[in-house]
């Protein structure tokens, strides 16, 4: 390991032969997802939420849904319920035979959608906006010391 040259940089470099930058050493994230994370910087996210050992192909085909509408959203502000229904609806539509594929039916789908959706339209309210809201403040758990 190489530590950053300089104190205010909380990073670490590993040897140039391992291709590793060490920002949060408690938090590891292959190469791959970063390359893949260049496109949308929320797939990582989205994906780590619905990874599973047993249904990897029925989470990918989710997580994909669920990256759709969520960008559908950012497109589309002010989000309401009713919007999220309809842009599930027509998720659903779109991706009907990867979801029979993966043994899902259009309600299960849609309840699964639903439930993982829920939170979008309180996010929007949160974090978009013409000005900056009192409640988007993040706070920055790690310490660089």
């Amino acid at each position: 390991m190489i530590p950053a040259h300089s104190p205010d940089k909380p990073y670490v470099l590993s040897a140039a032969s391992d291709n590793l930058l060490i920002i949060h050493p408690d938090t590891l994230v292959s190469a791959t997802l970063i390359a893949e994370s260049f496109s949308c910087v929320r797939k990582a996210i989205i994906n780590s939420r619905y990874k599973s050992s047993q249904e990897s192909n029925k989470a990918l085909i989710y997580g994909a849904i669920t990256h759709q509408i969520f960008q559908k959203g950012l497109q589309n502000a002010p989000v309401s319920d009713e919007n999220l229904h309809v842009w599930i609806k027509n998720a659903i539509a779109n991706n009907i035979e990867q979801l029979y594929a993966v043994g899902s039916t259009v309600e299960s789908a849609q309840d699964d959608l639903l439930r993982a959706t829920k939170a979008f339209p309180a996010w929007y309210d949160t974090y978009m906006g013409a000005k900056p809201k009192v409640s988007a403040c993040c706070s920055h758990r790690y310490n660089a010391n």
